[in-house]
């Protein structure tokens, strides 16, 4: 069997180099080559060169940063761009595929309209066609830009899975959501935890000592990019209003944000002596060092976001409890495995008791995350996939 493994997030986005580089790696077995925009960050990934193919186009002119100019039709141009990107991405994929034979083409990433477009392409094909779906939410959540698009996409996606012959998702929950916005899913839709290493032993005050943060501190952290719709404010407030005792660690590159603006927030909220900041692209070894220095990760995801996170997973493989909040999937496997606390509702004193309770009990939840760690590995992930090209 012969696969082809296709990303565009990898110009962009840190999670999509490491979610690239892990499934590929634990494929060893298999023949297995990638395609990746020209622009793709692969420098410190395992993938041989050879097995690299590369499109004419590149992704990280797409970086949210480049649309702040344009104010609020930023997100609008944006989206047009992305599909206009992500059509000519897969029309090089096209062409690759004139040129090699594989079994199965699995779509790590992909902007929707886009993917219609692949999947029409590829109708009379015999190459099995897997896609990865993020998302959950194509039912009409609210008026947002982003909702109203998945839900006027919905139909043309729904065509596209005739041909699809197996979707991924994270999570049992999404999975749920997915089959009841496309109903054609039922039968050749899979929910597979999002994935992370195992846990291994670390020196967290060591850690905390070479990043220059208290020792005698809970670290809280809020690492990995730093977008809107991850309400950094509402985590700022999260921690005013916690005891000083506690300890807030903001590492990752700003989106959507500018440097002044996190500032103006930290200051507004009165925390400048209780905040640690790295606002900028993160290396894997500082992301996993700032990780490895935390205490709790707090996600303040907004509520229209029901998916998984990488960020979240990723606390797993330093012992990390989480405070996550309330519904969909991040819910979901924070209650079924025990890892850390759901705040009651989206504000800042429900995620401040959260964080408390889980402070309470610390060791007992960062043996919960241990534990899971070894079950929800990275191995097991692409052993499923595997289970999927097989099928």
């Amino acid at each position: 069997m012969k696969v082809l493994l296709v990303s565009g997030s990898v110009s962009n986005s840190g999670h999509g180099t490491v979610y690239l580089n892990n499934i590929h790696k634990n494929l060893k077995a298999i023949d297995t080559d990638v395609f990746v925009p020209k622009d793709a960050i692969l420098a410190d990934t395992d993938i041989d060169i050879n097995r690299i193919h590369k499109s004419d186009l590149s992704f990280s002119k797409l970086s949210r940063q480049n649309y702040a100019k344009y104010g609020k039709l930023g997100m609008v141009k944006r989206g047009f761009d992305r599909v206009s990107n992500g059509i000519k991405f897969h029309k090089d994929l096209v062409k690759h595929l004139k040129t090699k034979n594989y079994d199965v083409v699995h779509i790590l990433d992909s902007e929707y309209i886009s993917y219609w477009y692949l999947a029409k392409k590829l109708k009379n094909n015999p190459i099995k066609l897997v896609y990865t779906l993020h998302a959950s939410d194509f039912n009409l959540q609210s008026f947002s830009i982003g909702s109203v698009y998945k839900y006027l996409v919905k139909s043309m996606l729904n065509t596209s899975f005739s041909k699809t012959a197996h979707v991924v998702c994270h999570g049992e929950w999404i999975k749920d959501r997915l089959v009841l916005a496309f109903p054609k899913l039922k039968n050749k839709i899979s929910g597979i935890d999002y994935p992370s290493n195992a846990y291994s032993k670390i020196d967290k005050d060591k850690l905390k000592a070479e990043l220059g943060v208290p020792l005698d501190k809970t670290i809280i952290s809020f690492l990995g990019m730093i977008r809107r719709d991850k309400k950094i404010e509402v985590a700022i407030q999260t921690i005013k209003q916690l005891p000083d005792n506690f300890h807030f660690v903001i590492a990752g590159s700003l989106s959507d944000y500018k440097i002044d603006e996190i500032e103006s927030l930290i200051k507004e909220a009165k925390i400048e002596n209780r905040v640690t900041k790295t606002l900028k692209y993160l290396s894997l070894k500082e992301y996993e060092d700032n990780f490895k220095a935390s205490d709790i990760f707090l996600s303040t995801h907004s509520d229209s976001f029901p998916s998984a996170s990488g960020p979240v997973s990723d606390a797993r493989s330093y012992g990390v409890a989480v405070v996550v909040p309330p519904k969909g999937q991040l819910e979901m496997y924070v209650n079924i495995n025990k890892v850390g606390q759901v705040a009651n509702s989206h504000n800042a004193k429900d995620f401040a008791d959260a964080c408390l309770l889980v402070n309470s009990n610390i060791d007992q939840y960062k043996n919960n995350v241990i534990k899971v760690s070894q079950s929800l590995s990275w191995e097991s992930f692409v052993n499923r996939h595997i289970s999927i090209y097989n099928g």
